[in-house]
Parts: structure tokens; sequence; C-alpha cells
């Protein structure tokens, strides 16, 4: 009599979730299963593979355990350091080195990193992801809250900056803008504009480029 046979269906082996036999059994006369992922991918697996544990998953298993080994020493593939890492570990700075010239609007004031980031960039990066691009940078959406993953996102720096306590902010003709943001407005660089307000209105600085302005167009 040969082997009895084993009913997989239903059952799992790693990240794989047995759907049903495939009838047709390979050129070894093997059973093969049909299997779904954890990360949704469908294949067929021999069902030895299955129960020797050979096979436990698409693939994704070694994949993520390969980008999280990476995540842990702060590089990539390629060895080189993760432009997210520079960000943790400044993170940390702020909240916890007393010689941090910004400690004292974070540590200082109680902020503090969740154990699962301030003990592991690998944490830090699986629940945050990687930066979007070089525009982004990492914000608390509630200012007074502590660095965790329920409180942070990544953000474009613009919008990150009007969220600073510091901020320089200037009125005008109804209007509420930053300084860096005046100067944009204006098509005037920054540092002008703080050096002319050291002796001039902002009324003044803006009639000014406001007047040049119009005196280039009229000269077009």
């Amino acid at each position: 009599m040969g082997k009895k046979k084993i009913d997989l269906i239903g059952k799992r082996f790693g990240r794989y979730l047995v759907i049903k036999e495939i009838l047709e059994r390979n050129k070894y006369n093997q059973i093969n299963w049909l299997c779904k992922c954890d990360c949704g991918v469908e294949k067929i697996v021999i069902g030895e593979n299955l129960r020797n544990g050979n096979t436990l998953s698409c693939g994704c298993y070694n994949r993520d355990r390969s980008k999280e080994a990476n995540y842990k020493h702060g590089g990539n593939r390629r060895g080189k350091i993760m432009v997210e890492y520079p960000i943790w570990s400044q993170m940390l700075g702020r909240c916890y080195n007393i010689n941090n010239n910004r400690y004292k609007n974070y540590g200082q004031r109680g902020i503090i990193v969740c154990d699962r980031w301030r003990n592991s960039f690998s944490n830090f990066i699986l629940d945050m992801g990687e930066r979007p691009s070089s525009k982004y940078s990492i914000e608390r959406d509630d200012v007074n809250g502590n660095y965790e993953p329920s409180n942070c996102r990544w953000i474009e720096n613009i919008k990150q900056y009007r969220n600073r306590t510091d901020n320089h902010w200037i009125e005008y003709n109804g209007k509420k803008l930053l300084l860096q943001e005046w100067s944009k407005e204006l098509n005037a660089s920054h540092s002008n504009i703080i050096r002319m307000l050291k002796n001039k209105s902002f009324e003044d600085v803006y009639e000014y480029y406001k007047y040049n302005k119009r005196i280039r167009k009229n000269k077009i």
C-alpha cells in the first residue's frame, strides 16, 4: 500500500497558506499545491518542500531579512550609509545628547524617542519607510509629542519649516507668510530681505521689490 496522502489545504507553512491541490503531478510524481504568500503572491509549491521547511515564502522572506540586516547597520545593498541613518542619529541626539545645540528644544522639554526606535534603526526605517526624496524630513504631528510611529511622518521641508516654534512670520496686506516665503513672493533673496529689514520696515522692503518688478516689466 502507498503512503496516505496528507491534506494540506488551509495549513500554514512559513508565510504560505495552502489554497488547493494541483491535480497534475510533476515529472517526479510529486504532489503540488497552490499557495498564497502573505505578501499576496500565489505560487505552486511541492508538498514535500512545504513539510520539510525548505520553502517558507515566495522569496519575500529572504528579501525582508536582507533589508532588515542592512537597515540594522545603516547601510544598503551596496554597503553605503542610508540617507535615513543620519536623520535617525540626529533625532536621538536632539533628545538625549545634552551637548546637542537643539537639546533644549527637545530632550530638555521631555521629548523622547520610543524604545522601538531608540534601540533599533531597522525598526525606525521599517515603520517610517525610506524617505521619499531629499525634499522630505521627519516631522511630528504633535510638536509637543514624542518620536514614535503614531506621531511621525515624512513631510516636505517647507511644510515642516512652517511648524517650527522659532519661525519668523511677517503679516502684511492681510497675508501672513514666513520670511522665506515672502522672499519667493517678492523674487528676492532671503539674505537681502534680512539685511534691508535692519533699517527699513517690511512695508518699505515690499514696495521696493514690487516697484522694481514693475520697472522690469515695463522695460520688456
